[in-house]
C-alpha cells in the first residue's frame, strides 16, 4: 500500500518499467503487453491479467495467487518457484513455458489450455489440452507436475527400437538409483517422434537425457552394423545361388549329351 511510488528512484529494480510499476499498484493488467518485461518476485496476489501478454516474460518466484490469467499469453515465460496457487488460468497458452518442480500450481482453476501459441500451418490446431472436454478438477494441476518429472526424448528421424531398447536398459543400469519408466510416445508428424520418460521428482534430468542420447547412437550404430552383416550374408548368399543357377544349364548339357537306356519288360 506504498504511496507515490512514481516519484521514487526505482534503480535497477523491476519498478524502473511504468508499465510493471502501474501494475503493482493498481494490480489491472487486463489486455495490457507486458511482453518480455521483468516481473521477478512480484506481488501479484489477485491481479486482473486477463488476455495480458505476458511473451517472454520473467516471472520467476512472483506471486500470482488467485490471480486472474485467463486467456493470458504466457509462452516461454519462465516460471520456476513461480506461485501460481488457485489462478485462473482457462484459455492460457502456455507453449515452452520454464516450470520446475518449485513452481506451484496447486487448486489452478482451469477448464482447458493451449499449448501452441500459434496454429500448426493450414489448421487451427493450436494443441488444446484436454483435447476435447474440459479439464476435472485437479486434472491441470496433474498434468503440469507429470511434465515437470519426465525427460523428453526427440527422434528427428523416427525410431529403431531395437536400438532405443538397448540405450534405455543401459540407462536404467547407469542410473540405478533412478526408476524410469515410459510414459508416452507421440508421433509428431513428418518423422518426428517424442518419447516421455518419467522419473522421480528429484532426478538428474539433464544426466539421464545425456546418457540417453549417447547410448542410443552407440546401440544405432551397432545395431546398423549388424545390419550391414546380415545383408552382406544375404548377398553372398544370393551370388551363391546365382553362380549355382548359372552351373545348371550345364549340367542339364551333360545330362543331354550321355545316352539314356530304356528298359522295356
Amino acid at each position: 500500500e506504498a504511496k507515490k511510488l512514481d516519484f521514487a528512484e526505482p534503480g535497477n529494480t523491476i519498478l524502473s518499467n511504468p508499465a510493471v510499476l502501474n501494475l503493482l499498484v493498481t494490480l489491472n493488467g487486463r489486455d495490457k503487453s507486458y511482453f518480455g518485461a521483468n516481473l521477478r518476485g512480484a506481488n501479484l496476489i489477485g491481479a486482473d491479467l486477463k488476455q495480458a501478454n505476458l511473451k517472454n516474460a520473467d516471472i520467476i518466484e512472483a506471486t500470482f495467487q488467485g490471480a486472474n490469467l485467463e486467456w493470458a499469453n504466457l509462452t516461454l515465460t519462465q516460471a520456476v518457484g513461480t506461485n501460481f496457487t488457485k489462478a485462473q488460468m482457462t484459455g492460457a497458452c502456455v507453449e515452452a513455458w520454464n516450470i520446475e518442480s518449485t513452481t506451484i500450481l496447486d487448486d489452478v482453476d482451469c477448464r482447458f489450455v493451449y499449448l501452441l501459441e500459434y496454429p500448426k500451418p493450414g489448421t487451427d490446431d493450436r494443441e488444446r489440452r484436454p483435447s476435447s472436454g474440459e479439464f476435472q478438477p485437479g486434472e491441470f494441476t496433474k498434468l503440469f507436475e507429470e511434465v515437470l518429472n519426465t525427460v523428453d526424448l526427440i527422434f528427428q528421424n523416427g525410431i529403431d527400437w531395437k536400438a532405443f531398447v538397448n540405450a534405455f536398459d543401459q540407462v536404467q543400469n547407469q542410473n540405478r538409483d533412478t526408476e524410469l519408466a515410459i510414459q508416452s510416445i507421440e508421433n509428431k508428424g513428418d518423422s518426428v517422434v517424442v518419447v516421455k520418460v518419467a522419473v522421480p521428482e528429484n532426478a538428474d534430468k539433464e544426466k539421464i537425457h545425456s546418457d540417453f542420447t549417447q547410448n542410443y547412437q552407440l546401440s544405432l550404430a551397432a545395431v546398423e552394423e549388424k545390419y550391414k552383416a546380415v545383408l552382406q550374408a544375404k548377398d553372398e548368399e544370393i551370388n551363391f545361388h546365382r553362380q549355382q543357377s548359372g552351373k545348371i544349364p550345364e549340367m542339364i548339357i551333360s545330362l543331354a549329351n550321355k545316352p539314356i537306356n530304356v528298359q522295356i519288360d
